[in-house]
Formats: structure tokens, sequence, C-alpha cells
């Protein structure tokens, strides 16, 4: 009578089910003939050990697509590094091809130098070029890239030397409208825009007109492009126009350029 409640109990639990399943099959598989041993042990395989090989064989399969993965993302960054590294050396040459054709147009002596610090402020108003005195770099020097006048020397050392920039507060130069020959004083207005004072207010000036230096100066010569009229206007009774200009060179982006050297009579 005792062993009726464990039975009852043994039998209400899920895991004895299983096992005694198991091992009525296991008996039964003992005593078969062997034709029906090997049907049952494929149909026992296919039943409960297949699908956990098959699940295995899937998850082998997902972590060597994992490892593939893995693989290629890093082959796709260094790729990408060593595009940005060939897209830099081809700009870097494509400047350098610019300022050797600017250099074959020039009528004066040139000193190549390349930009390695700049201020902290913006617009930039200074840069530090790495020629100097060494290189024949010295005071109040012009300096240009291809497109046209980015400031002048105001600091030069054996190695290095520091240019004023069109974006510096206190930067001026005499300048003429090329269309007219209207004279005027170019100075930093705001931003990257510069202002042309002291226009009269009947000159000649419309938007579009090219900028250059005029040449009465010590320092720059004549012909020298500093930018383009991009707006005309004039205050109520004023004497002189108002002028804006944005340069042609690219200031902010100031990478190589040349120093002038203009030798004074």
């Amino acid at each position: 009578m005792p062993l009726l409640p464990f039975w009852g109990r043994w039998l209400k639990n899920k895991s004895s089910w299983y096992l005694l399943v198991f091992g009525v099959l296991s008996l039964a598989l003992l005593v078969l003939p062997r034709h029906i041993k090997s049907a049952s042990g494929s149909l026992l395989w296919q039943v409960f050990y297949s699908p956990f090989y098959q699940a295995g064989d899937r998850l082998r399969g997902l972590y060597q697509v994992h490892l593939e993965n893995q693989k290629l993302r890093k082959e796709i960054s260094s790729l990408r590094i060593e595009n940005g590294i060939l897209e830099e050396q081809r700009l870097e040459n494509h400047r350098l091809r610019q300022l050797l054709e600017l250099k074959a147009t020039l009528d004066f002596e040139v000193i190549p130098a390349e930009v390695i610090s700049r201020d902290a402020d913006f617009p930039f108003s200074t840069v530090v070029i790495n020629s100097g005195t060494q290189a024949g770099v010295t005071k109040d020097l012009p300096a240009i890239d291809p497109s046209g006048l980015v400031g002048k020397v105001i600091e030069a050392y054996l190695n290095h030397a520091t240019l004023q920039l069109l974006f510096d507060p206190g930067f001026r130069i005499s300048a003429v409208i090329q269309r007219t020959r209207i004279v005027g004083i170019v100075s930093w207005k705001q931003a990257e825009l510069l202002e042309m004072n002291f226009i009269p207010f009947d000159a000649d000036v419309q938007v579009g007109d090219q900028v250059v230096t005029s040449g009465l100066s010590a320092i720059y010569p004549p012909g020298l492009r500093i930018g383009k009229v991009v707006k005309v206007s004039q205050k109520p009774e004023s004497l002189f126009k108002l002028i804006e200009i944005i340069p042609f060179a690219d200031v902010q982006n100031l990478e190589e350029l040349f120093v002038i050297k203009v030798y004074r009579e």
C-alpha cells in the first residue's frame, strides 16, 4: 500500500514519463530483430537527434557567416582609409600642379610654402608657414595662392614666418576695379567678406566686377587678383558707395601658397 502514493507522484512527474518512455524503447530495441532495430534506430535518429544535429549545423554556419562579416568589415574599413589617403594625395597633387602652372605665368620670383598652423579665431586672421628667412622670406612680402592674394608676411624667422590674411581686421590694401580703374581701399568687413572703401557715389561699379591690387604700394605688385564685387549699395546722403567683395582665394582652407619676392627700388 505505501507504494501506491509513491507511484502516483512518480507518474505525475513529466520527467518520469520521459524516463519511462526511453526505458521502454531501449528494452524494445534490445529484444527486437536486427532489421527492425535498424529501422527503429533510423526513426529515433530522425525524430530525436536529427533536429538537434541540424540546429547545430545551422549554428555553426551562422558563426562562420559572423566571422566572414567581421573580416569583410575590417577589409572595408582598411579600404576606406586607403581611399581617403589616396584622395588626399590626389588633391595635394592637383594643388601643387596649380601652383606650378601659376609659377610659370608670374614675372617675379616666388618662394613656395605650406601652412603649418592657424590661429584659433574664425575667420582665420593669421597663419604660420614653413618657409622663413633661410628661404628668402622677409617681412612685408605678399602671399598668393593659385586663385589670388591671401595676405602678407608680418613676421619672419629662420625656418618659418607668420602671414597676416585678408580677414585680419587690421589688413588694408590699395585696390582697383579692373574694368573701370576706380581706386579704393580694401579691408575685412565680416565673416568671409571684404569691403572696398572710398569709392565715389557716382563711380561705375557693378556686381561681378573684379578687384585687383592697384600697384600704389611698395609691397604689392599691380594686378594681383583680390576678389569679385557681390554687392553695391549706398547710404542716403553718403558721398561713397558701399562695395562688398568675396575674395578669390579660399583663405579659410589655405594649405599651399607662394610668397612673392618683390624687389623694392
